[in-house]
């Protein structure tokens, strides 16, 4: 009995008994920035990452690294979304397959923003590429409510939200 109550417990712990899944995006990691020498896979509930010159997963290059991640993205209303990103080198994002941000080059720290229209309630596909071609190795996604938009920026002039593992679905 006691050993049927802990394996309940923990796969309720690890959301199985409740039917739910890992949340985020999928990731891929590949030693090199062209995507062909995959290292791991593994599901990412945010894309927020500063590896400081150590690289993000064992036997990786720190300085010469890319990520594929893929995944769902739910739009919570309906109305243009701004998409933001301050890397460190080079991304692409994808909605739908409408490329959204395109900076792939070597950028140190820049911020690069993009929008598209989605409808409420709708899972479109997610399609994030970023490399990593010297030191540092830094990345962000944040998006903007349309709602948000008509409220006061913050001090940088933005209203920056760091997009929740709840609006992503692997599907």
């Amino acid at each position: 009995m006691k050993k049927i109550v802990w394996m309940l417990a923990l796969a309720c712990a690890m959301g199985l008994a409740s039917g739910q899944s890992d949340q985020g995006l999928v990731g891929e990691y590949y030693d090199g920035m062209s995507f062909n020498n995959k290292k791991m896979t593994r599901t990412d509930a945010q894309i927020s990452f500063f590896w400081n010159n150590v690289a993000p997963a064992k036997g990786m290059d720190p300085e010469r690294f890319s990520i594929r991640w893929k995944g769902k993205i739910k739009a919570p209303e309906r109305g243009s979304y701004i998409f933001r990103a301050y890397v460190d080198d080079g991304i692409r994002v994808k909605v739908d397959g409408k490329m959204v941000i395109n900076a792939w080059g070597l950028h140190d720290s820049e911020r690069f923003t993009g929008s598209v229209w989605l409808e409420a309630g709708r899972y479109y596909d997610l399609q994030v590429d970023y490399f990593n071609g010297m030191l540092e190795g830094e990345i962000q996604l944040y998006w903007q409510l349309p709602s948000e938009a008509i409220k006061t920026p913050d001090a940088s002039g933005h209203r920056d939200e760091l997009i929740a593992s709840s609006y992503f679905g692997i599907r």
